[in-house]
């Protein structure tokens, strides 16, 4: 059950986020939802593990902001400007990218 809610959690829910937000705010809303169900996660993981809940969501939502700021760093330095100008030329085409790389994370979930 709590695999369940797992891999629910890191692939149905960003997806949802992804439909729903407006695409201006996108990348807000998919870092501040991440963040929170990272936080979820944590919460979740203590519980079944039988320690402390603040101190297991602090140490998952730090390190977690840490790795998405890397592979954001990585990610606008390699590929920003090569898919900003040969995929994105719209904010449709954008919004529709963003599902797709969605949907392909929960699939290989």
């Amino acid at each position: 059950m709590l695999l369940l809610l797992h891999l629910l959690q890191g692939g149905a829910l960003p997806l949802i986020v992804a439909v729903f937000a407006p695409i201006k705010y996108m990348v807000i809303f998919q870092y501040a939802f991440a963040i929170l169900f990272l936080a979820i996660s944590g919460a979740l993981a203590a519980g079944a593990g039988g320690s402390k809940k603040i101190k297991s969501v602090l140490r998952i939502c730090l390190w977690g902001t840490v790795a998405m700021c890397v592979s954001a760093a990585v990610g606008y330095i390699l590929m920003s400007r090569l898919l900003k100008n040969l995929l994105f030329k719209t904010e449709a085409n954008l919004k529709f990218s963003t599902i797709v790389l969605h949907l392909i994370g929960v699939i290989l979930l």
